[in-house]
């Protein structure tokens, strides 16, 4: 049953406006009910109903005794209702910078601003009485810190701009603010304002009658930070109409799962860098159309969301575009063929990759997915936030042009196997050319690999040959055991190169700047012999099991 009773809009009486934002013992929600309970004593006592930003603090979804007086948006049962004198409606935007910045006292630790990554950046002054001094004139503040200040309303004009003026950069994240009208009109009074956060503040909707793209309030802001806002994508198209020199936006955790737009839309034509982290974005095709075509746009975060690859729509002949991207992020997503690595190489200006953490890279040792990734990405200089070497690119060039040969080497010969069973000859020469080309075209990096190391001396009988010699040996280290093929015959110098990349120790190192200081060569349990630092060959027998046990890895110039 729907109550019947009408909620009390007006604040005169001092109770809280429903789609307010309100706090009460810590915790945040949004008032979604104010008026009386039928059937609760004493008759007339009024209540806040109220739905919690935490549904663990939530009793119920809106009903009281079988009457239904409001609805749970998010989560059922986390509603409850609160007595007015529970409810903190929170302070204007003046009465926090007073609080925090005013003629009170001295207080060091608060002496900081946050960066838009929101870390705390220590502010360094000579002397605490020129600090203090400085805080007190707040008309000089050009960074205003004011996370968690319970912030629910902007003073009118003038107020703030009399006031704090000459503001560039804005941190008001987890505060009460809901309405857009507050918002615009702090940036009315802030001209000079050209980083504004807002994260974390469940932001009203937008709509088109609110903006007006005459009156531009944000004409200098470079950076805006909306992260869980609950914003949608239809709501930042109009936002994105008064942003006329926006360089980063930030948008993570708000459920955006779709782009519209074309290249006719003009907006978003200064952005460098889109943040879209943990938003459960499954569609690349999205993505794509709505912002392949931006000039300026230099780095796209797409971590924590759910695609499955990166590629160039088949119905569009425009190309991958992204033609000034420099960076991607792909962390944690659900990427799952090597493809995606072939098609970013297309990116005329990336540079740095970020793409951990996906199914095509899982049981993968961290060198060696390195190597894969590397190597089919030509321009790629920073790689999951370390640098690609250049030991480390030859490395990576090689391994690549070394797997395509032989995936080419495998598809000539179960072509030569599939005539030969069919009573046919052997693979002609332009056969052979066909299947090459087929599988070479996949590999955009083949024809540069092959003019710069020229085609690898790699046959299939001599694949087989290593491959049916090698020996099944364990390495014992201190941080694990790992089952390795190595042959009959191996160096000990090649052993430090293994081991080196087996078990990730020290990767960007020379392997000859290590030595062991003691190496066991175990057959059958039994020791029988030990090797000494620095040269040496050991020899394996097919017959018996084999154990190397590294003990004390070090550097060579701290070895005595």
């Amino acid at each position: 049953m729907e109550s019947s009773s009408s909620n009390n809009n007006n604040n005169s009486t001092g109770l809280p406006k429903v789609g307010s934002r309100f706090e009460s013992d810590g915790s945040y929600g949004t008032v979604k009910f104010v008026g009386t309970l039928q059937g609760f004593k004493p008759e007339g006592t009024v209540w806040v109903g109220v739905e919690w930003d935490d549904i663990k603090r939530g009793k119920h979804d809106g009903v009281y005794q079988g009457i239904k007086y409001f609805e749970c948006e998010k989560k059922p049962n986390a509603g409850s209702f609160l007595k007015p004198e529970k409810v903190s409606q929170g302070v204007s935007l003046l009465a926090a910078v007073e609080e925090k910045y005013g003629d009170k006292k001295y207080d060091e630790e608060n002496m900081y601003v946050l960066s838009v990554r929101e870390q705390v950046v220590p502010v360094q002054f000579v002397g605490k009485q020129s600090a203090f001094d400085w805080y007190s004139n707040l008309s000089k503040l050009s960074i205003l810190g004011l996370p968690g200040m319970k912030i629910s309303h902007i003073n009118p004009a003038p107020s703030i701009s009399s006031c704090i003026t000459n503001v560039t950069e804005l941190d008001l994240s987890s505060n009460l603010l809901f309405l857009w009208h507050d918002i615009f009109n702090l940036a009315n009074q802030l001209p000079r304002l050209k980083l504004l956060n807002l994260s974390f503040n469940k932001l009203s909707r937008l709509s088109q009658e609110m903006v007006h793209p005459e009156k531009t309030p944000f004409s200098q802001l470079r950076i805006l930070v909306l992260n869980n806002t609950q914003i949608t994508w239809g709501e930042v198209e109009i936002l994105n109409k008064i942003l006329p020199v926006i360089e980063e936006l930030h948008l993570v955790k708000n459920g955006i799962q779709r782009f519209e737009g074309d290249e006719n839309n003009t907006t978003l034509q200064t952005l460098r860098l889109l943040n879209l982290e943990t938003n459960g974005i499954d569609d690349w095709v999205s993505v794509w159309k709505r912002f392949h075509y931006l000039p300026n746009l230099e780095s796209l975060i797409l971590n924590d969301n759910n695609l499955k690859g990166i590629f160039v729509p088949p119905s569009d002949n425009s190309g991958l575009g992204f033609s000034s991207l420099q960076s991607i992020s792909l962390n944690h997503n659900q990427i799952s063929s090597l493809e995606t690595l072939s098609v970013l190489n297309k990116l005329p200006k990336i540079q740095s990759l970020r793409i951990s953490n996906n199914p095509a890279f899982a049981g993968m040792r961290t060198y060696a997915s390195r190597l894969l990734i590397a190597g089919r990405i030509a321009s790629l200089k920073v790689l999951n936030g370390s640098d690609v070497s250049k030991k480390e690119r030859e490395e990576a060039d090689q391994q690549y042009l070394r797997d395509i040969h032989i995936e080419v080497l495998r598809a000539t010969s179960n072509n030569d196997t599939n005539n030969n069973n069919n009573a046919g000859a052997s693979s002609s020469d332009s056969e052979i050319t066909q299947i090459t080309q087929q599988i070479t075209s996949q590999h955009s990096r083949y024809a540069e690999l092959v003019e710069k190391y020229g085609v690898p001396e790699i046959t299939l009988q001599s694949i087989s040959q290593s491959t049916s010699e090698y020996v099944m040996v364990t390495l014992c280290h201190e941080t694990g055991e790992v089952r390795k093929k190595v042959p009959p015959s191996l160096t000990i110098a090649s052993l430090k190169h293994l081991v080196m990349r087996t078990f990730d120790l020290l990767e960007n190192t020379e392997p000859t700047t290590f030595k062991f200081r003691q190496l066991f060569l175990i057959k059958e349990e039994a020791v029988v012999s030990t090797q000494s630092t620095g040269v040496g060959t050991l020899s394996f027998d097919h017959q018996l099991n084999h154990t190397l046990v590294l003990i004390a890895l070090t550097r060579s110039h701290n070895y005595h």
